[in-house]
């Protein structure tokens, strides 16, 4: 995606090159045909060979023009795609085909006729017909085919030693060549053979199709004709290079197209070089996007580095941002790899580009993260002395998280410390939020392990405010510690320790309210101990506890109904023992309303009304009597009717 959006800059950005016409300023305007015929070919750019050390003598004079160590012929063959090995005898040629125009150019006097003359003569013996791609000076000599920019560079060649004062001139649209004559600056249009000082008004529609091709209307062209730039001859011979560079690219080589316009490139001045050093880095990066696409980063990098080498403006900020993806993916590579220090270095000098794009920040803090793990310090995040305020804080938080992350399980507690440094070093960064969850959570675990729920909590209570930071993803925080408590009173339920158990699942009904196990194990801690102070005559202190395991449990109320009667039943056997009546009947009604269908409890109840009602009998208690009378009328009538005859 960010190499896609990239190229759309670059494919739509300034120079985008137009048609060719034969000059070098229309050529490279080409530049959409040209990424048409890229775009079609399979041939990719993946490197520029060095300059040989011609190319290198030559690119040392671009700025000044000087053609030192060499002729403007030598260096016109070059650029036109001659080998070095074979410049020699292909200048000897083109010489040898210039000669009869240059003797004849020798015989006048002044500069006048003798650049007209030398004009007309190159018409009449090597230029023959105009052809809108004739660039190259070793074609013109083959076949006689010339254009605008091949025809003045002859011109020039063939000038040396005849005139004084030519030199090469672009325009827009065109080519051709000036000489000062008596202080005036004359145009030869070196197209036509009676173009010496020709008059431009009289420059007919067709005459202008055939310089400029089918694109460029006569107005376009005259305008054209008024923004002169007059170049020293490197220059001239960067023109070959980029008019021969449109031509490669049409046959699709685009390696070699590119080739053509770096040397170009190094070889121009002035508005030519701008536009020269633009469409190179255009070719360049479609060639260093293609080698991205093959997963080819370090051939991509060297690309664009050579790309740079000569781009100024837009074009050079479009291929430093490409070389800072470039750099991105091979400090993703890297870290595939585990090699972090590497890593860090492609994700820095990425950020040192000026680029930022998604993903390359987080890169960085995990390099940091990882380097600081295999150095067992903290050091690399930089985060020593340093507050929420300071502007590296964000950044230093983030290492520290990732730090935190990876040391979660090797390194609990050391997790735990870097993860609340972070948050505190940057309070609302995610990155920050999840990385104490997490480690809070591993932590809370490790002491759940060890039963320390009390720890558990406090865990708990320090990250759920920041849970929000897994969202979608939802933390079993509160579970945790619930389950610690319940795991806990597991541990006292089988060492009978009622009361512990019954706080300890308490507090994990807290942490988990609706759970329907706790409510049990609940209920069956409260009967046990129930069962417990009814077996040891505690009734009363009992009921409470088996009321509640039956709300708890409500299967438990038989059982409940059971202990609570026995208990009565015991209560009211140890009274009966030492034959106090009235304790007795006081334990046996109490015990049949916690057990209403205990029979044993309400035989009991009868044996014991009708000895006491004996007893107060024997004693002529009557008074007493009589408030037994509604109980023995149930429980024994023959004794009531023995009481009323004796207490009418």
């Amino acid at each position: 995606m960010l190499w896609a959006s990239f190229w759309q800059e670059v494919a739509g950005g300034p120079s985008t090159p137009p048609e060719e016409n034969g000059t070098p300023a229309l050529h490279l305007m080409l530049f959409p045909t040209l990424l048409l015929a890229l775009a079609a070919t399979p041939t990719a750019v993946t490197t520029l060979p060095p300059l040989t050390p011609l190319e290198r003598s030559l690119a040392a004079h671009a700025r000044d023009g000087r053609l030192e160590g060499t002729t403007l012929l030598d260096a016109a063959l070059l650029a036109s795609g001659v080998p070095e090995a074979q410049i020699p005898a292909a200048a000897k040629r083109v010489r040898a085909a210039l000669a009869p125009a240059i003797a004849r150019a020798k015989e006048q006097t002044g500069e006048a006729a003798r650049g007209r003359t030398l004009l007309s003569a190159l018409h009449e013996t090597v230029l023959r017909r105009y052809e809108l791609s004739a660039t190259e000076l070793d074609h013109v000599e083959r076949t006689g085919e010339f254009n605008c920019l091949s025809s003045a560079l002859l011109y020039l060649v063939a000038a040396e030693g005849v005139l004084t004062t030519a030199r090469g001139v672009v325009t827009p649209h065109h080519a051709f060549v000036h000489v000062t004559v008596d202080g005036k600056v004359l145009d030869v249009e070196t197209t036509a053979p009676m173009g010496f000082d020709p008059d431009r008004a009289r420059l007919t529609a067709a005459q202008v199709k055939q310089l400029a091709g089918g694109d460029v209307s006569p107005e376009e062209f005259r305008a054209g004709l008024k923004q002169v730039e007059e170049l020293p001859s490197l220059s001239l011979v960067a023109a070959v290079y980029s008019n021969r560079a449109i031509s490669l690219a049409r046959r699709g080589d685009s390696a070699a197209a590119a080739l053509a316009l770096d040397r170009g490139a190094r070889m121009a001045t002035g508005a030519l070089l701008r536009r020269l050093a633009d469409w190179r880095a255009s070719l360049l990066s479609k060639g260093a996007k293609d080698l991205v696409e093959l997963g080819r980063f370090d051939d991509a990098r060297r690309l664009l580095e050579l790309g740079l080498e000569v781009t100024e403006g837009t074009h050079r900020a479009v291929l430093s941002r490409s070389l800072s993806i470039v750099h991105h993916h091979l400090g993703v590579a890297a870290a595939e790899r585990k090699d972090w220090a590497r890593a860090l270095e492609h994700v820095e000098f990425a950020m040192s580009l000026g680029f930022e794009h998604e993903g390359l920040s987080e890169l960085k803090t995990t390099c940091l993260a990882q380097l600081a793990v295999l150095e067992g310090s903290a050091a690399r995040c930089h985060a020593e002395g340093l507050t929420a305020k300071s502007p590296a804080a964000r950044e230093a938080s983030a290492c520290l998280a990732a730090l935190a992350t990876e040391l979660l399980e090797r390194d609990t507690p050391n997790s735990l410390q870097y993860a609340r440094r972070a948050l505190q070093l940057s309070p609302n960064d995610t990155r920050a939020e999840a990385a104490i969850v997490y480690a809070v959570d591993r932590q809370a675990r490790l002491e759940s392990e060890a039963a320390h729920c009390d720890a558990v909590e406090a865990l708990i209570a320090e990250g759920l405010p920041h849970a929000h930071a897994l969202a979608p993803q939802k933390w079993e925080g509160r579970r945790l510690a619930g389950v610690c408590w319940s795991e806990r009173s597991r541990l006292a339920f089988a060492a009978a320790k009622w009361s512990v158990a019954a706080e300890e699942l308490n507090r994990a009904k807290v942490f988990l309210p609706g759970d329907a196990l706790i409510n049990q194990s609940l209920a069956r801690v409260e009967v046990n101990r129930g069962i417990d102070l009814a077996n040891e005559g505690s009734c009363d202190e009992a009921r409470p506890h088996l009321v509640a395991a039956v709300r708890g449990e409500a299967a438990l109320s038989e059982k409940v109904s059971a202990t609570l009667g026995s208990c009565a039943g015991r209560r009211a056997a140890k009274a009966a023992a030492s034959g106090d009546w009235v304790s007795v009947m006081a334990e046996l009604r109490r015990g049949l309303r916690d057990a209403p269908k205990d029979e044993f409890l309400r035989q009991n109840l009868g044996v014991a009304l009708h000895n006491h009602a004996a007893s107060l009998l024997s004693a002529g208690r009557c008074g007493e009597l009589r408030a037994l009378e509604p109980e023995l009328d149930r429980a024994d009538p023959k004794l009531l009717a023995a009481v009323k005859q004796t207490c009418p």
